[in-house]
């Protein structure tokens, strides 16, 4: 018991002085860990379902970490442009857990029409069937992206942009994000992905070394 108790203040004294990245991996690792709250998924119907919430310096940094002698004055000038939005990653895949190991893409698709037109509705009507919700109001994305995989994998990864239409509306200041999928593309139902405002202000910041 005294050996499990030395671990946890040890794992709490490492979160409490984690107060920046100075990597991009250390940044996804802490993305990626559910306890941090920001991601949130769900296992449904053989599919493997999350939203990720993406932080504005980690977009910044895949723009500019090509230029070898970018700096933090850039990464934060570039930051800057991501601010007053959201983003955020829809990933839909098979529940590997459950045995299932198909391609999202092909999957009750039976003619090139409705392969393509899978495809539209993921990379140019998704918000058609997501939106965000803050128990005052409801925004629909501005932007929605679908990743090329090149065929390296058999999940699918949606970028989604929710922004305001100015500073002082609910989305920049709403404690909780409740983003909805209406999934009819899947057939898979109604999902809801939950997020703090606490959580994403706390997310320490990346910084990179000149």
């Amino acid at each position: 018991m005294a050996r499990l108790i030395l671990i946890l203040l040890a794992v709490a004294s490492f979160v409490s002085c984690t107060t920046e990245f100075t990597s991009e991996s250390e940044m996804r690792e802490w993305l990626n860990d559910p306890s941090n709250g920001l991601i949130s998924g769900k296992k449904v119907g053989g599919f493997d379902l999350s939203m990720k919430y993406m932080p504005y310096d980690l977009l910044a940094y895949k723009e500019i970490k090509k230029d070898k002698s970018a700096t933090q004055e850039v990464l934060d000038s570039v930051a800057e442009l991501y601010d007053n939005s959201y983003t955020f990653i829809l990933s839909i895949g098979s529940d590997e857990s459950a045995g299932e190991n198909f391609d999202v893409m092909h999957l009750g698709v039976y003619d090139e029409d409705a392969y393509n037109q899978r495809i539209r509705n993921l990379n140019f009507h998704l918000d058609k069937y997501i939106s965000l919700e803050t128990g005052k109001s409801t925004y629909k994305p501005v932007l929605t992206r679908l990743e090329n995989v090149y065929g390296l994998s058999k999940a699918r990864m949606v970028y989604i942009v929710f922004a305001p239409d100015s500073e002082e509306e609910d989305l920049l200041v709403a404690n909780e994000l409740d983003i909805k999928f209406n999934d009819d593309i899947f057939n898979t139902g109604i999902h809801h992905f939950k997020f703090n405002k606490s959580d994403i202000v706390a997310m320490p910041k990346l910084k990179i070394e000149n």
